[in-house]
């Protein structure tokens, strides 16, 4: 046990020396995932990496961490995007009218009414819609909301 905690650390220490080499941007945090809300991407147990990123860079399908006042902190996947509308219908996601693809789930999530996305909202989803709370359950999150890019080594 206490060798695979040790191997553990020399990984963690070995992605952290290479992140500061490569210049992949400043990192804010990291540590072991902890929850199922992001299966099949990342699993319960696996080492993330959160990296600074200026909220302009962030693209659809982006894995960020948030922090909601009330709620904790939270890792889940950029749907839509500032200025964006976004339903869902039948387990369909639409963005601005137009499908949206999914290649990273199968699961479906619940029906939501259009909304449109004010300027500095954004709208997240779990990958594993069965479990967890994403925007659907506490609405758009704020820009200021985000505290990186998540990465899996």
């Amino acid at each position: 046990m206490i060798r695979q905690q040790k191997q553990s650390l020399y990984s963690v220490y070995a992605l952290l020396l290479f992140l500061y080499l490569t210049g992949c941007g400043e990192i804010v945090d990291y540590g072991t995932f902890h929850g199922h809300a992001m299966e099949h991407t990342i699993y319960d147990g696996d080492i993330i990496v959160i990296r600074a990123v200026e909220v302009e860079e962030i693209t659809r399908g982006d894995i960020i961490a948030f922090q909601l006042d009330t709620q904790g902190d939270f890792t889940r996947r950029i749907i839509a995007l500032p200025n964006e509308t976004i339903e869902i219908n039948d387990g369909k996601i639409f963005i601005d009218g137009i499908r949206l693809a999914e290649p990273y789930t199968d699961s479906i999530p619940e029906n939501l009414e259009l909304i449109t996305l004010r300027a500095d909202q954004y709208f997240v989803l779990g990958d594993n819609r069965q479990d967890g709370v994403d925007s659907i359950d506490f609405g758009p999150i704020q820009a200021t909301d985000i505290l990186g890019r998540v990465n899996k080594p």
